[in-house]
């Protein structure tokens, strides 16, 4: 065989590798500081400088710091469900208190963004349908250090109808 065909064929070989490889990404190869070959997975259309998916941010729950208020005229209702969320690890920073106006769905209160996703993870676990809302700055009877305030309304009292 001529030296000049073998360096084509060669060439040839090496061309086509590199293109199935990028055609069809399966796993990066990187040499450790140990030496050991290391893989991780690519995928496809992804680039190095591409950020990997991140996933959806998950509720703290432990000592949460909340206040509970009864919208309702069910006697005792924040003060047993206050103690329910304490069971679950949320933290109370105020008495339960029975609030002013009476609401027929409840309402969980998150004091800024950040404490959004334990909101509505209260809202889908605890309180099924309450609407979930920022609240407003120097809200009449909340805490400063509340995180999350949660307005008993008339259809979580009449789940907890015994």
């Amino acid at each position: 065989m001529r030296p000049w065909i073998a360096i084509v064929f060669v060439t040839l070989a090496a061309a086509g590798a590199f293109t199935i490889a990028r055609a069809f990404p399966q796993a990066e190869q990187r040499l450790a500081d140990d030496g050991r070959v290391t893989s991780s997975p690519t995928s496809p259309g992804k680039t190095e400088t591409d950020k990997p998916d991140q996933p959806p941010p998950s509720p703290k729950v432990q000592d949460v710091r909340i206040a509970v208020f009864n919208t309702t005229d069910t006697a005792l209702l924040a003060f047993e469900t206050g103690g329910d969320l304490e069971k679950a690890g949320y933290k109370q920073v105020q008495e339960p208190a029975q609030a002013s106006d009476q609401l027929a769905v409840t309402a969980i209160y998150y004091s800024s963004e950040r404490w959004k996703v334990d909101a509505e993870y209260l809202a889908q676990t605890f309180f099924k349908g309450a609407k979930v809302v920022e609240l407003p700055p120097g809200t009449p009877d909340v805490d400063k250090d509340v995180q999350i305030a949660i307005y008993l309304g008339d259809d979580y009292a009449s789940t907890q109808e015994k």
